[in-house]
């Protein structure tokens, strides 16, 4: 994977999973839900959005623990703490991408948050 790659979802995604009664059960992900043409989320094709937002203080020490399972539960509020210090908004993708950049270095992880992007 070259350094340009990351793990985070495309901006736009359509699934399409077959159902038990219904022929087809799409799921759409987007980041700009404004850029898309109208038919696509028309009421009939899209019966339920879900906006996901920014990372809160505990999502972001959940996140932590799960990517470092051995790091004490302090560490994951000091990293939550400085991220939101840093960036007042900021999503999952990042904060998983900014793991995957330190996956063997939680210290690091916490250390270089001024860096995630």
């Amino acid at each position: 994977m070259d350094s340009a790659t990351s793990m985070s979802l495309p901006k736009n995604m359509f699934f399409d999973i077959p159902g038990e009664f219904d022929p087809v059960f799409s799921v759409t992900f987007t980041a700009t839900l404004c850029r898309l043409d109208p038919a696509l989320i028309r009421p009939g094709r899209v019966d339920l959005k879900q906006y996901i937002g920014n990372c809160t203080h505990g999502q972001l020490t959940q996140m932590f623990w799960r990517f470092y399972p051995e790091e004490p539960a302090s560490e994951a509020d000091r990293f939550a703490e400085q991220a939101l210090a840093v960036h007042s908004e900021i999503s999952a993708a990042q904060v998983q991408g900014h793991f995957l950049l330190h996956k063997m270095d939680p210290a690091g992880s916490i250390d270089n948050v001024a860096q995630m992007k």
